[in-house]
């Protein structure tokens, strides 16, 4: 009998991390869209070039997102990228091919300005961000960071902001 009961109690818990699943699925879908919407509607009425910002956690993901984005008329992608650098489990250099292979993924999918916004847990600030250029990467830096050449020549062409 209390193997019948915990076979209930696990089924029971499947379900639940599966309608846990589906509801956290449902929701980033629909915040997807609102944000897509949100692009497009920008981009409707307003006269500045919209730099879409990018939070994922797959290579599909990225790229998925990064194209709707495009498609919603976004003048550039900007790629929030965090990988965990407390993973003891982690090899050395994982986190900045991961970073590369990201920017490379979503350059594939468009052609608009992609702008690698990363943190600070590198050993070489200066070879990441040459790491992401190489990659594809407009411009790499942090969150203070200065929009790079092809994103400013991006906004320019949008008739947005000039540099002086």
């Amino acid at each position: 009998m209390s193997s019948s009961r915990y076979s209930r109690s696990r089924s029971s818990t499947r379900r639940q991390d599966d309608l846990d699943g589906y509801i956290k699925f449902y929701e980033k879908k629909h915040s997807i869209a609102q944000y897509v919407r949100l692009v497009r509607d920008s981009k409707a009425h307003g006269s500045i070039p919209v730099i879409a910002s990018v939070n994922a956690t797959s290579g599909k993901e990225w790229q998925n997102i990064a194209s709707e984005l495009a498609n919603a008329g976004a003048d550039a992608i900007q790629l929030n990228l965090f990988v965990s650098p407390f993973d003891d489990a982690s090899r050395q250099g994982r986190i900045e091919d991961v970073y590369a292979e990201t920017v490379r993924s979503v350059k594939a999918i468009t052609r608009l300005p992609v702008i690698a916004k990363i943190g600070s847990y590198f050993t070489s600030i200066p070879g990441m961000v040459g790491m992401l250029r190489e990659a594809g990467a407009a411009h790499a830096g942090g969150s203070r960071s200065v929009v790079g050449d092809e994103a400013w020549r991006a906004q320019e062409a949008a008739g947005g902001v000039r540099r002086r």
